[in-house]
């Protein structure tokens, strides 16, 4: 929020009588809008993901999006929405994306470690390069190919939209749940990954302001973001595939959706 000159608001939709009737978002600029200086976390420090208040301030509608449209692809704005990046839909997308941060983060770890992997030794051990030990090896080992398999499923989970926004194709609901499980798969993944980097590396990364303590921190906050912990992606996904309706009000029916 801090560095940001706008605010985006999920927001209860009421009726006449004041009865919620569904979700939006409005977006707001953050002069309107009050931060309460709660982010005060032990990762994604930088987000600035402060919880705000408003009051007396006034939304036209268009700044205000309907839930219920943008989980059918039914955006508001008519600009550009004949290209197809303009059609992706909305929780594959976001999902995925979140991914991408991540990803860079559980590289620059490995990076990290490789740097340092001939300038000390293992303590209690007669190792005296930290590089020759096979535990190293193995961590090392296990540790890239769970960023490598995480990469794997973004990019094809990336390949997928795209190829359907071309196309003009709509996902199905299964789908949908399908790429929103493969995010939180690689998310476990990604953690798991930067946790055997950060083991590997002993209390080297243990000190507060080491680059790979702050990396650590910050994946594993991500980690256990509500759109990526992956007990509820699986579980989402697990409901559909059995032929239970989804637990989730983010995978609508889209039987009447606009085509």
């Amino acid at each position: 929020f801090y560095h940001a000159h706008w605010d985006l608001l999920g927001i209860p939709l009421v009726d006449d009588a004041g009865r919620v009737t569904g979700l939006g978002s409005a977006l707001l600029p953050a002069a309107d809008v009050t931060p309460l200086h709660d982010w005060d976390t032990i990762g994604l420090r930088g987000s600035g993901s402060t919880n705000v208040t408003v009051k007396g301030v006034f939304v036209p509608d268009e700044r205000i999006a309907l839930m219920s449209r943008n989980l059918q692809d039914d955006y508001a704005s008519p600009h550009l929405r004949g290209e197809p990046e303009y059609r992706f839909p909305l929780v594959p997308l976001l999902t995925t994306r979140l991914l991408c941060p991540m990803l860079g983060m559980a590289r620059a770890a490995v990076e990290l470690l490789m740097d340092k992997l001939g300038t000390r030794g293992i303590a209690f051990t007669t190792y005296g390069k930290q590089g020759e030990a096979p535990v190293t090896h193995l961590r090392i080992g296990e540790a890239t190919a769970k960023i490598d398999a995480a990469e794997s499923i973004v990019r094809n989970s990336i390949r997928l939209l795209d190829t359907a926004a071309a196309r003009g194709d709509r996902l199905s609901v299964l789908q949908r749940a399908r790429l929103w499980r493969d995010a939180g798969y690689a998310t476990q993944l990604i953690w798991e990954g930067v946790d055997q980097i950060a083991a590997a590396s002993g209390t080297a990364f243990i000190n507060r302001d080491t680059p790979l303590s702050h990396v650590w921190h910050d994946v594993r906050v991500a980690s256990i973001h509500g759109a990526l912990l992956r007990d509820t992606c699986l579980e989402i996904f697990g409901r559909l595939a059995a032929g239970m309706p989804a637990n989730t009000m983010l995978l609508p029916d889209l039987s009447g959706a606009p085509q």
